[in-house]
């Protein structure tokens, strides 16, 4: 299934771009947070305040962007999972075949 989702974002859509986003900001969240965490509270709190607020305003958005990624991938393999019955032939009914009068 991981596969599927891997080669679905190699191809060139739309969902691709927000998952590229969401690296961007996973990546910057994580510089920020090192930053933060190397910063002290009590010595530099104009910068370690201004941390802190970028630091939040970006764990919001990655949550947000986490979410709708998520929510993506699920339909994705809803929709093209083998053990979904949609996407199996519907099996012959016994009414479907005819037997000639005898």
């Amino acid at each position: 299934m991981l596969q599927i989702w891997r080669l679905y974002l190699a191809l060139p859509t739309p969902l691709t771009r927000e998952f590229a986003d969401q690296r961007k900001k996973q990546k910057d969240y994580l510089a920020v947070r090192h930053e933060l965490n190397a910063t002290s509270s009590q010595d530099e709190f104009a910068k370690w305040a201004k941390l802190r607020r970028q630091h939040d305003k970006l764990l919001d958005e990655l949550e947000k962007k986490s979410r709708a990624t998520k929510a993506a991938c699920r339909y994705l393999m809803l929709n093209i999972s083998p053990q979904n019955p949609a996407s199996k032939p519907p099996a012959p009914s016994s009414t479907a075949t005819s037997r000639p009068p005898g």
